[in-house]
C-alpha cells in the first residue's frame, strides 16, 4: 500500500535521502517562535487565513541552496535557488520583520547538517546563502493559475503569422493528466516563441490552447509536469494545491503525487482549504494551524472533518469537546440543553488515540478549555498510559498532577462497548417503536420487521444498514433513533453534561 511504503521510508534509517525533518520560524510576518514538524514525506498544511501559511511554504523553500543541474521551473531570475527575498518584501508601506528574526531549519540526511539557522541582522541574512546544503527545491505557487488569456504579452507571441515552436509531451505525462482530470487526452504539446510559451491539449477533436482551456487543465498539467522532470530527492512545495480543482481531480492529484514521491523520493509541502486534499492523505501528512492570540499552533494527525470544522467555525467557543465519531458528537448534541449547546464546540477528531493526542497538545501549551469523551469500549484501553507518553519529554508537573488533570479532562460515553452498539442493545419499548415509525413514514408493522434482523458484523455499520432500508440520509436516522431512545437521565449521560456544567464555570 503505497501510504505504508511512504511511512516505512520516511522512517526508515537506511533511507539516505534528503529530508526537511522541522523548521522553526521567529519574528516573520507574525509568525512567532514556531516550530512545525515533518512526519511524512507528503504533507498539507490547513489553516484559516493569517495563520502564516505562505509564510512558512516560503521559509521552507529557502531552507536549501539550488544544485547546479537544476533550474526551478518557472522561477525568475538566473539563480537556481530561493531566498528569503523571493517571498518577503520590505516596503516603505510595511516592516514584515519582528526584531532579530531567524529561521532554523533539521534535517536528515546522508551527508547532511543536523540543523542551519540563518538571522537577519543590519538588513542582511546571515549567514549567506550559499552556506546552505543543496538539494533541489521547486516552488509551485498560485500564479499557477491565471489562465494565459490574462498574459496580454504572452498572448501577443501567439497571434498572426507568427512563427512558434510545437514540442510533444511523453506520454506518461498525459496519461497521468488524464487519470487526474477524468478525461481522456490524446497529445499534448508546448509552443515557444522566443520568449513565452503556451500549452495545448487534444482529446480527439483537434488542439486547444492555454488561451481556451480552464485553468484546472493548466494547473494539473503543469504540476504533474514539474514532477515528472524534478530530480530525485527534491523538496516540492505547492501553495494552495485544489486551486482550479474540483474534489475528485483534488483526490486523484494527491494519489499521484504519493506514487511520485515513492518512486522519485520526492518530499511534498502544500497548504491547503480542502477537506478534500486532508482526507486523501494519512493522518501523519495532516497538519491544522491556529492562532491563539500572538502565537501560532500547530495540531498534528488531525481528521480531514475536525480541520473543516475549524475553518468553518466562526464562533468562540468556551469548551471545546472532542470524540471519536459522528455517533458520539449526535449523543452529545441530544443531551446537552440549548444553554449548554451554545457555548461548546464539538469536534470529530477520529480514533481514540487521536482524541488523547489532543488533549496532550492541550496540557503541553495550555491553548484553551477542552474536554474529551471518549467511546465507551476505551474502558479495554489505557488512554493515560498514551497522554503520558504523549507528554513525557515536556512534562513539567509530578505524575500525580498530570493523572489530576487528564481525569479531569475526560469522560467515557455509557457502557463498555462501541456507542453504536450501546445504542443497539438499548431497549425497544412500544413508544419507541411507534414514534420511529411515525418520524420515519413508516408502518409499524415495517419497523418492527427491521429491528429484528441480525446486526451487522461490524456494528459501525449499523446505521448505514438500518438508512438504506429505510431509504433515508444515514446521519438522519442516526439523530433521530437516538433521540428517541437515549435515556437523558441516564447516569453516565448526567455525568457528561454536569462534568460540561462545571467545566464551564
Amino acid at each position: 500500500m503505497i501510504i505504508k511504503k511512504l511511512f516505512d521510508m520516511w522512517r526508515s534509517t537506511k533511507n539516505k535521502s534528503p529530508k526537511l525533518i522541522g523548521v522553526e520560524i521567529d519574528g516573520l510576518r507574525g509568525v512567532n517562535s514556531l516550530y512545525l514538524e515533518f512526519k511524512y514525506p507528503v504533507v498539507a498544511i490547513a489553516g484559516e487565513n493569517g495563520t502564516g501559511k505562505t509564510t512558512i511554504l516560503g521559509s521552507i523553500a529557502c531552507a536549501y541552496k539550488g544544485i547546479e543541474s537544476f533550474k526551478p521551473i518557472n522561477k525568475r531570475g538566473l539563480s537556481d535557488d530561493y531566498t528569503f527575498g523571493h517571498f518577503i518584501v520590505k516596503s516603505i508601506l510595511d516592516n514584515p520583520f519582528h526584531s532579530n528574526p531567524q529561521v532554523k531549519w533539521y534535517y536528515s540526511g546522508e551527508g547532511y547538517p543536523e540543523h542551519f539557522t540563518m538571522k537577519r541582522k543590519n538588513r542582511r541574512w546571515s549567514p549567506l546563502n550559499k552556506a546552505r546544503p543543496a538539494r533541489a527545491v521547486q516552488f509551485i505557487s498560485l500564479s499557477r493559475i491565471n489562465p494565459a488569456i490574462e498574459k496580454h504579452v504572452q498572448y501577443s507571441d501567439f497571434i498572426g503569422n507568427k512563427k512558434v515552436e510545437p514540442k510533444d509531451f511523453e506520454e506518461k505525462l498525459i496519461t497521468l493528466t488524464s487519470r487526474v482530470l477524468g478525461k481522456k487526452y490524446i497529445k499534448a504539446q508546448t509552443h515557444s516563441s522566443l520568449s513565452n510559451h503556451v500549452l495545448t491539449l487534444d482529446k480527439g477533436n483537434g488542439n486547444y490552447s492555454s488561451f481556451n482551456m480552464g485553468s484546472g487543465e493548466e494547473v494539473v498539467f503543469n504540476i504533474l509536469h514539474t514532477l515528472i522532470e524534478i530530480p530525485k530527492g527534491a523538496l516540492v512545495i505547492i501553495d494552495e494545491v485544489e486551486t482550479g480543482l474540483h474534489p475528485r481531480a483534488q483526490k486523484e492529484l494527491i494519489n499521484v503525487m504519493m506514487e511520485f514521491a515513492v518512486e522519485r523520493h520526492l518530499q511534498i509541502v502544500m497548504s491547503t482549504h480542502s477537506k478534500v486534499i486532508l482526507d486523501a492523505l494519512p493522518p501523519e501528512g495532516r497538519i491544522l494551524l491556529t492562532r491563539e492570540a500572538d502565537r501560532i499552533i500547530p495540531e498534528y494527525k488531525i481528521s480531514g472533518e475536525y480541520a473543516y470544522s475549524r475553518l468553518m467555525d466562526e464562533q468562540s467557543a468556551e469548551l471545546k469537546i472532542y470524540v471519536e465519531d459522528t455517533i458520539g458528537k449526535y449523543i452529545l448534541e441530544y443531551v446537552l440543553p440549548l444553554e449548554l449547546r451554545r457555548r461548546v464546540n464539538i469536534k470529530i477528531i477520529g480514533s481514540w488515540t487521536f482524541v488523547v493526542k489532543q488533549l496532550a497538545a492541550f496540557y503541553r501549551d495550555k491553548i484553551g478549555n477542552c474536554l474529551a469523551v471518549l467511546d465507551g469500549d476505551c474502558v479495554y484501553k489505557n488512554p493515560e498510559a498514551l497522554f503520558y507518553g504523549e507528554i513525557e519529554n515536556s512534562i513539567r508537573h509530578s505524575k500525580e498532577e498530570y493523572s489530576e488533570w487528564f481525569n479531569n479532562r475526560h469522560l467515557l460515553l455509557p457502557s463498555d462497548k462501541p456507542p453504536e452498539k450501546w445504542l443497539i442493545d438499548l431497549p425497544k419499548s412500544d413508544e419507541f417503536l411507534l414514534s420511529f415509525a411515525q418520524v420515519t413514514s413508516s408502518s409499524l408493522g415495517d419497523i418492527k420487521e427491521l429491528f429484528m434482523k441480525p446486526e451487522p458484523s461490524d456494528v459501525h455499520n449499523y446505521f448505514f444498514e438500518l438508512s438504506k432500508s429505510l431509504s433515508l440520509d444515514k446521519d438522519d436516522t442516526a439523530k433521530l433513533y437516538i433521540r428517541l431512545i437515549v435515556d437523558k437521565e441516564h447516569i453516565e449521560i448526567k455525568k457528561i453534561v454536569e462534568k460540561v456544567k462545571l467545566l464551564l464555570q
